[in-house]
């Protein structure tokens, strides 16, 4: 009870007590619903989780969050997947010489071997073989000298898709080797540079055509036009126009 008042001043009235309620204790937040990514496409596993992202696309019907659903768009390119993979990549075309004594043209083939990581960034081996035939001037006219080139190295990659989530991408490769020629009448062989670029399509998860063109560049003396010439070396360029199939091991 209240303590007795003063003298002349009334005692004030008791104040009741007021039990906490609603009003006084903070209530959570709950959070807003949203719709759960769908599962996996079939073929997919965890590990390709990282290769997936969600997009908005048309509102559903009924509207879902926000008035939109979601679903899953895939990267086309493993290394965009943050995987990392080996490829085999098998190759056919046609090549084209170019520069002083500059032959016939003629087949072109040739396999990869290539380690891909996250980022995109590939290294790795090359063979390729060309057939070629050169004039060379003899006695009593000019002869076919017919042979070929096999070119064996290693080279930096790199590829990107065009866009996010598509399957077209573009590719590009720098690289060195060793080659020798078989089947002329003066066989060489000896260092080359190497470079290719192009554009390639998504197949399947682990599949992709490319298209293309390699070039070559050899100092090499096989093939002279002049007998004179026969043992001096001249810059020689392989333009190979090529399709290409890559697998994902």
């Amino acid at each position: 009870p209240p303590p007795p008042a003063p003298p002349g001043m009334g005692t004030s009235p008791t104040v009741p007590y007021v039990a906490p309620g609603p009003g006084t204790i903070p209530m959570p937040v709950q959070p807003a619903p949203c719709e759960p990514l769908p599962a996996l496409p079939q073929g997919y596993d965890a590990r390709d989780i990282a290769g997936f992202v969600e997009v908005p696309s048309e509102p559903s019907e009924p509207p879902g969050a926000a008035g939109l659903r979601t679903r899953i768009t895939q990267y086309s390119l493993p290394c965009e997947r943050l995987r990392d993979t080996w490829a085999l990549q098998g190759r056919f075309g046609w090549a084209f010489t170019a520069g002083t004594d500059d032959g016939d043209s003629g087949w072109y083939g040739g396999i990869d071997l290539t380690r891909w990581w996250d980022g995109c960034f590939g290294l790795g081996l090359y063979y390729r073989w060309t057939s070629q035939s050169f004039d060379t001037v003899v006695t009593g006219g000019i002869l076919e000298d017919a042979g070929g080139m096999h070119h064996l190295g290693i080279k930096l990659n790199y590829q990107s898709t065009f866009a996010r989530g598509g399957r077209w991408y573009w590719w590009a490769g720098l690289g060195f080797g060793w080659f020798s020629s078989t089947g002329y009448q003066r066989n060489q062989d000896g260092f080359e540079g190497y470079g290719e670029a192009g554009v390639g399509y998504l197949l399947g998860r682990r599949m992709r055509l490319r298209a293309g063109v390699d070039v070559i560049a050899t100092d090499t003396r096989v093939g002279r036009y002049d007998p004179s010439r026969d043992g001096s070396a001249r810059l020689l360029w392989w333009f190979a126009p090529a399709l290409s199939f890559e697998y994902d091991l």
